[in-house]
């Protein structure tokens, strides 16, 4: 199932699958709102939906967050590490890549690697990629675009540099 949310000038495509429960699979950026036709929903699917909307509500109206869509992550044993890191970073805070890399258990010389893991991230905003950037805090990477990451860290009234 494909859901669509959108709060300017984000645009989400949200891919829902089942297995046992709901879960988010995929979410991908946009550059608009599409539409697209869905077949009726039932009871559970309405009530997953609702907690996906309350999330991002909430998220981009400066709410409290609280009860995180379930989601799966389908990687490789290193990506998954990487994704569980780029999770507890918190809103607001950004790390280099690098530092990351430490963060997950790895040497400074795998940021190269831990910034690809971050490009493969299948499920953006909810696991906080948009909040690792450069060493020299630049901003760099994202599968939304530069100016979406931007636009995300200044959402959260991220620290960085008045250079980007």
């Amino acid at each position: 199932m494909i859901y669509h949310y959108h709060h300017p000038p984000v645009f989400l495509e949200i891919e829902i699958a089942y297995q046992n429960e709901y879960f988010i699979k995929k979410i991908r950026f946009l550059k608009e709102t599409k539409e697209i036709q869905t077949n009726p929903l039932d009871q559970h699917q309405k009530k997953f939906i609702k907690v996906v909307v309350e999330y991002f509500h909430n998220y981009f109206h400066h709410l409290p967050l609280k009860n995180k869509p379930n989601f799966i992550l389908e990687g490789t044993e290193f990506q998954i590490q990487v994704w569980k890191e780029l999770n507890k970073i918190p809103m607001g805070e950004v790390v280099s890549y690098e530092e990351l890399a430490v963060r997950a258990g790895f040497s400074k010389s795998y940021a190269r690697a831990v910034g690809q893991a971050c490009r493969k991230n299948p499920i953006p905003i909810l696991i906080p990629c948009h909040r690792v950037i450069g060493k020299n805090e630049s901003l760099v990477g994202f599968a939304g675009g530069i100016e979406i990451k931007k636009w995300l860290l200044k959402h959260e009234n991220a620290k960085i540099s008045k250079k980007n």
